[in-house]
């Protein structure tokens, strides 16, 4: 059992995970504005994944710096893909939100038919970023919690991060994950997700692993 330095992190409102028993937000009582704007960000972040948005230059460019890391604007403006807005209209989204979103469309695109076998937690994370990247204390504590969960539970992780947000596959593992989360924390800690941003902390580790992955690596499968 890993059980990971106490933290506080706060991204969110629909998840809750604690080394004490929770509750989840359920689809009964989500917020309809929530549900929407998740299944948007979902949508066009596999539209811009996809192999005929020929981003896949970009999208490496973005994912060389850690998510939340810093970016000049107009990396993020040029994986702007109007085909991939059709329907969405006009749409803003934080930049670390929609690295997360981009994480979780890179694996399902690359590994919903095959689940994995096994984890192994990462025992440095230099060398998955641009050459003299800097990871922050949250930006690797997070990767640990990605790493951790998916060493808990590597079967339920990948089955609900190949399921579409606010789905009934999604809601029917979120009990097995958030187990195998509550094991990665100390006694009494809370931390909060929302989906989204949870379903992306656990796709980064799993598509990196998954892929071998070093900083020459990142856009292998682009």
């Amino acid at each position: 059992m890993m059980r990971l330095v106490r933290a506080t992190v706060a991204l969110g409102m629909l998840v809750c995970v604690s080394s004490e028993p929770v509750l989840a937000q359920s689809l009964e009582n989500r917020p309809q504005s929530e549900e929407k704007s998740d299944r948007v960000l979902e949508d066009y972040s596999e539209c811009v994944a996809s192999k005929r948005t020929g981003k896949g230059s970009l999208i490496k460019k973005f994912l060389g710096v850690p998510v939340g890391g810093t970016l000049p604007p107009h990396v993020v403006m040029q994986l702007v893909v109007s085909d991939c807005l059709e329907g969405a209209g006009q749409m803003r989204m934080a930049p670390e939100l929609f690295g997360r979103s981009l994480y979780s469309a890179l694996y399902r695109r690359d590994f919903r038919k095959t689940e994995p076998t096994g984890f192994v937690a990462a025992t440095s994370y230099e060398g998955e970023f641009e050459p003299g990247t800097i990871m922050t204390p949250n930006q690797i504590y997070l990767r640990k919690v990605g790493d951790c969960a998916a060493t808990e539970n590597v079967t339920a992780v990948h089955r609900f991060v190949i399921a579409k947000v606010w789905s009934a596959e999604e809601e029917a593992v979120l009990p097995q994950v958030i187990g195998a989360l509550s094991q990665c924390y100390a006694v009494g800690e809370k931390i909060v997700f929302s989906r989204s941003m949870l379903k992306g902390i656990l796709a980064e580790s799993l598509y990196k692993f998954r892929h071998g992955m070093t900083h020459t690596q990142v856009a292998s499968a682009q």
